[in-house]
């Protein structure tokens, strides 16, 4: 079987967190595989020797931050960028001649579509969360995966949304991993620092906001505990303002992007990871952060009340500062509670190490390529 694995973003030295469910799916997965991405500033990690990598250069532009004509421009830049991707694939796509075509976000469909009608090959496309909201916005994009023979999903929540706009015989839910084997705890009786790591962009999808007044109520009875952001993004400013506002500043640490192997050192000497979106599918830091032993205090978005709930950790709504301090005091406050969470956090983590999840993928493949 020949697959060709089609995503936009892929890890590098430069930029490690992203594009992780093709990595380690392509390391895993051992068929003959093409995999096409856009090419990024940074070395690639190196790939396994039953795959060839194809770097593509094209412009991209972000559209849910701009407004006004400079939303249209920044459209303009992305339908542009993709035609360039698919123009320069093609080559590429015609010479391996894949059974599967794989795209891990809707937007490369053209490559597969040419794909399917050129050489035959089958169409498997995986959703991974807020890529769901193109399907409302683009009726063309809707029409187009349709044609796709499997539609992959990576948290349980989508699935209704899914069901919506296709055929449910075609949905396979697929869960997003974690390298168990990376992400590790330390002994449960070191003593870990009072600290409460969060990681990711600074965007609006992550409430960081929220976070910050909750960590603020939470500091007022629980004196010399350390909130660390780790990531960098637009909204950088404005959550030092809100720190400084908050009369919190000596207690938050702004890190920026950190590397993975600075991320694994943050979550084990952390006593937990938080989580305050308002809007998630599967993020990967909840399983990296659980691999590691370390609880996780979340909202109620996407799939991440449902690891909680596995990991006896601590679920609060979204927007609810208040709610989200009495979460975090349940775990901070409650040792017994804690190492409990701990200790199952791991065991739980090992179910979805990327071998695990991978076997799901191949279960896709083959029942769409018959002996």
């Amino acid at each position: 079987m020949k697959i060709c694995r089609i995503t936009p973003t892929y890890p590098s030295d430069i930029n490690p967190g992203i594009g992780l469910p093709s990595y380690y799916m392509t390391k895993n997965i051992k068929y003959d595989t093409l995999l096409i991405t856009r090419k990024r500033p940074g070395k690639i990690l190196e790939s396994p020797e039953h795959t060839k990598i194809i770097l593509i250069p094209y412009f991209d532009s972000t559209i849910s931050d701009k407004k006004g004509i400079n939303k249209k421009i920044a459209l303009l830049i992305k339908i542009s960028g993709y035609l360039t991707f698919f123009m320069l694939s093609i080559f590429h796509i015609l010479k391996f001649r894949p059974h599967i075509v794989h795209i891990h976000t809707p937007m490369p469909i053209f490559h597969a579509i040419f794909a399917k009608y050129i050489l035959n090959s089958k169409i498997v496309t995986t959703f991974h969360g807020t890529d769901i909201n193109s399907l409302k916005k683009w009726s063309i994009l809707n029409i187009l995966v349709k044609k796709s023979d499997k539609i992959c999903y990576v948290s349980k929540s989508m699935s209704n949304k899914l069901k919506y706009f296709f055929n449910p015989t075609k949905l396979v839910y697929t869960p997003s991993g974690v390298d168990t084997d990376f992400f590790t705890p330390i002994p449960i009786e070191i003593n870990r620092d009072n600290t409460i790591l969060m990681v990711g962009n600074l965007r609006w999808q992550k409430s960081y906001n929220i976070a910050l007044i909750a960590f603020n109520k939470f500091l007022q009875n629980n004196p010399g505990w350390t909130l660390k952001i780790a990531g960098s993004g637009p909204l950088k400013q404005n959550l030092i303002e809100i720190t400084e506002k908050l009369n919190i500043s000596n207690s938050v640490k702004f890190l920026g992007t950190c590397s993975r192997h600075t991320i694994l050192k943050l979550m084990q000497k952390s006593k937990l990871l938080l989580l305050s979106s308002k809007s998630e599918a599967f993020p990967k830091v909840i399983l990296e952060s659980i691999s590691t032993g370390t609880p996780i205090v979340v909202t109620n978005v996407g799939s991440c009340a449902e690891i909680a709930n596995l990991t006896s950790g601590e679920v609060a709504p979204p927007e609810e500062p208040e709610e989200l301090c009495n979460a975090i005091k349940k775990l901070a406050n409650n040792p017994e509670k804690w190492k409990k969470s701990s200790i199952l956090s791991r065991k739980i983590a090992l179910d979805y190490s990327w071998d695990n999840t991978s076997k799901d993928v191949v279960n896709v493949y083959q029942s769409l390529i018959k002996p």
